[in-house]
């Protein structure tokens, strides 16, 4: 009788005891005792948005009064209640923003949103400044220190060979800057120069000329611009035909008398010299073959394009 007593009290009290509530007074279902998760999340926790766009955040399992938004990396900015703006244009093709979702009452809540960005309409800056190795000597090279000219075997034609040598005709202005209009490695490139060079050779063209204009009014520096990466993966004539005319068609060949007999000004005479099998080995500069560009070398990544080109030639 006793124990019987003791069960019915028991089960008595079991049934007068308030209803469980999670730590918010949310009441927990008994058939399902684990309360509803608190943990803070973003939504949508990723997405990709172009420059201009806005975008709006929730926050999931706290209510919205409760939350504070800020940037935490990366451009764009972000409202009081989530509103993410992105920026008219980037830097760069594309940039990720970072964004931080906090609990006001909870600082140890956070949660984050990821926005990768991009920008349709972004071009890389051009690049305005003139490169000695890649601009100036390749000119220089064809045009003047050829065999006969300024490649130190003629006493009268100072050697034009490297940086230092070529820097001996740039003369400083009244500022004690490199001044174009005072030296002699661009006036003497001008119509009507006294003494014009390249002598008995084509002249230079105005591009060419205004380009060594530059270089010196720049500084006349001794700078190298050497490719990080080479693209040979669509390579035209129109790419080989740069080359060219940088490195092989000013004074050499190019003209009603080219040296050697080889023009490099067409196309159809540029896939001769491939045809014939002497280009390649000459610019890879090859034992036994006439050694091209004189006094100087393409770059690897030149080579490597008239090489790809080459074998589209027929």
């Amino acid at each position: 009788m006793r124990t019987t007593l003791s069960l019915v009290f028991a089960l008595s009290t079991l049934l007068v005891l308030p209803s469980c509530v999670d730590e918010r007074g949310n009441p927990i279902n008994p058939s399902n005792p684990t309360p509803p998760s608190t943990a803070l999340s973003v939504v949508p926790d990723s997405i990709g948005l172009e420059v201009g766009m806005t975008y709006q955040f929730t926050a999931k399992n706290i209510e919205a009064v409760n939350v504070a938004w800020a940037m935490e990396s990366g451009p764009g900015s972000i409202s009081e209640t989530g509103q993410y703006t992105a920026p008219t244009s980037l830097k760069s093709a594309s940039a990720r923003a970072r964004i931080l979702a906090m609990d006001k009452r909870d600082s140890t809540k956070r949660a984050w949103g990821i926005i990768d960005l991009r920008d349709p309409n972004f071009a890389p800056p051009v690049d305005t400044n003139v490169c000695f190795t890649r601009d100036i000597m390749p000119l220089i090279r064809s045009n003047c220190s050829m065999a006969g000219c300024h490649d130190g075997t003629d006493d009268e034609a100072r050697s034009l060979l490297n940086y230092t040598e070529v820097k001996t005709y740039v003369r400083n202005g009244s500022n004690g800057l490199p001044s174009a209009s005072r030296s002699k490695l661009y006036t003497v490139l001008l119509p009507g120069a006294e003494e014009p060079m390249p002598r008995d050779r084509d002249p230079l063209s105005a591009a060419q000329i205004a380009l060594i204009k530059k270089w010196i009014d720049q500084g006349a520096k001794n700078t190298d611009c050497a490719e990080t990466t080479c693209d040979t993966s669509a390579v035209t004539y129109a790419d080989i035909d740069k080359i060219m005319t940088t490195n092989c068609t000013g004074g050499c060949h190019s003209g009603a008398r080219p040296s050697g007999n080889i023009d490099l000004t067409t196309e159809a005479g540029t896939s001769a010299q491939v045809l014939n099998g002497k280009l390649i080995p000459s610019i890879e500069q090859r034992t036994g073959a006439i050694w091209m560009p004189e006094g100087g070398k393409l770059t690897d990544c030149d080579v490597a394009r008239i090489r790809t080109w080459a074998r589209t030639v027929k």
